[in-house]
């Protein structure tokens, strides 16, 4: 039971680290329901560690049985949860980024203009204002789907927006 027991506070030390970084560095640029459903995945890889602790030796086809589940349930939630929205906003962002900016570059060779990620997280992480500095009051969207970045649409503005 030690050994359990010494395994739990392990396994809850690994929780406390990935959900400081998940906080940290994913949460502030997701939208809230996915941040909701990442704790809800991880409260529940948690009460079910813990419950398997309390699982007799005996049982070994139900002790062996709930450690694999424990560890697909947290595989996939990793995955999903930490690393998708991670590899989202810290390379395919700025990919995106950069390829609209040589567009614009292109596009748009005499005029000078500041690219801003959308602000709000119910907006897609591919959503991007344009302000060119001769119209500072006002900002151009595009949104940098895959269909763009894949050569099946063209990149252009999808409307704008006043700026404050």
């Amino acid at each position: 039971m030690k050994t359990r027991v010494m395994f739990f506070i392990a396994f809850l030390m690994i929780m406390v680290l990935l959900g400081w970084f998940y906080r940290h560095n994913i949460a502030p640029d997701t939208h809230y329901v996915e941040v909701q459903f990442a704790t809800i995945t991880a409260y529940f890889i948690t009460i079910l560690f813990a419950v398997t602790l309390f699982i007799s030796k005996k049982q070994k086809m139900l002790f062996y049985t709930s450690y694999v589940i424990i560890f697909t349930i947290t595989a996939a939630g990793i995955s999903m949860w930490v690393v998708r929205p991670y590899v989202i906003i810290n390379d395919e962002v700025p990919k995106r980024m950069e390829i609209l900016d040589a567009y614009l570059e292109e596009t748009y060779p005499d005029r000078d203009w500041d690219i801003q990620k959308s602000e709000s997280t119910f907006d897609s992480h591919y959503l991007f204002y344009v302000t060119f500095a001769e119209e500072a009051d006002y900002s151009y969207a595009y949104h940098m789907s895959d269909d763009v970045i894949n050569g099946k649409d063209e990149i252009q503005s999808t409307g704008g927006r006043p700026n404050k």
